[in-house]
């Protein structure tokens, strides 16, 4: 005959104690831009976001973004904070990318995505720019 009592001894205290099997989240995402808000087709947009995780940027794997419209979808895997690629400032957490516009005119939602070195993963609001 076996006994569970052990486990639901383990369960029982980690639940005493506040410990839980959830994970709790470090990981946001927040102050998402689009420059310029409106724009020719074709033409240059800066996104950006800022990727904060409270165990400090280390802990921080990748930021990333998609942009989607009526027309045109696309995702972009990697934003960067290293001064490049359209980032002004190395290292202060916010993550920066230069993109073209679609060539359609309409407005563009863009999404923000942060994954941590857990695999947290986080989701930004909605950013828009249009183009016309």
């Amino acid at each position: 005959m076996k006994t569970t009592f052990g486990v639901g001894l383990v369960i029982l205290i980690l639940c005493s104690t506040g410990l839980s099997f959830a994970q709790e989240k470090t990981l946001s995402v927040t102050e998402m831009k689009a420059y310029p808000a409106v724009v020719k087709p074709g033409r240059k947009v800066l996104i950006s976001c800022r990727a904060t995780d409270t165990r400090g940027p280390m802990f921080i794997l990748r930021v990333a973004a998609m942009a989607k419209s009526a027309d045109f979808g696309t995702s972009y895997p990697v934003l960067f904070d290293d001064g490049t690629n359209g980032d002004k400032t190395s290292r202060d957490g916010v993550y920066s990318l230069k993109i073209i516009a679609p060539k359609k005119p309409g407005e563009v939602k863009v999404f923000f995505y942060a994954v941590s070195t857990d695999r947290q993963e986080v989701e930004s609001e909605t950013v828009t720019f249009t183009v016309r």
